[in-house]
């Protein structure tokens, strides 16, 4: 199963790198991003519908997306930078069943100059129905572990008038 996200990780990075090539200019964080997904056999429960705990592993997949499409990944790869989730939480609002195709919205704010809140919402296709909300709050940390302040990102991805205290 690990082998297997690693897998689906990978590939979503590509995927992201690859859109954000044939984007003229990245994203900007504070936009939302919509990715695509599926409710597989794999992310079901006993009671035929999506894994609470698949929720964030769907959060997940589209934070991989999201960063290369706003430059921060690249970024983050050439200064040595990680990012670590520290805080999660979500609203299931209604059920996902399997085999069922779905949005994942998301954006980055930045919170008191040091955490990235990634939001994230699940929708139904044509977009009517909310299926879950979502936050994950991230800090990027420098390999000896002192934390990189949003105010330190390049001019692309957080100019100074953009942070949000």
């Amino acid at each position: 199963m690990v082998l297997t996200f690693s897998l689906r990780v990978i590939a979503t990075i590509c995927k992201g790198l690859y859109q954000g090539r044939n984007i003229p200019t990245p994203i900007k964080p504070s936009q939302v991003m919509t990715t695509y997904h599926r409710c597989w056999f794999r992310d079901i429960d006993f009671f035929m519908h999506m894994n609470n705990a698949m929720y964030f592993r769907h959060f997940e997949l589209a934070r991989w997306e999201l960063l290369p499409r706003t430059g921060l990944l690249q970024h983050a790869l050439k200064e040595n930078w990680m990012f670590l989730a520290v805080e999660q939480d979500c609203k299931y609002l209604k059920m996902v069943r399997p085999l069922t195709k779905f949005e994942c919205r998301s954006s980055i704010t930045i919170a008191d100059n040091k955490w990235l809140d990634f939001h994230h919402s699940l929708w139904s296709m044509d977009g009517k129905t909310l299926y879950s909300e979502g936050m994950v709050r991230a800090v990027v940390k420098r390999r000896n572990g002192k934390t990189v302040r949003p105010s330190e990102f390049p001019e692309f991805i957080a100019p100074n008038n953009a942070i949000e205290h």
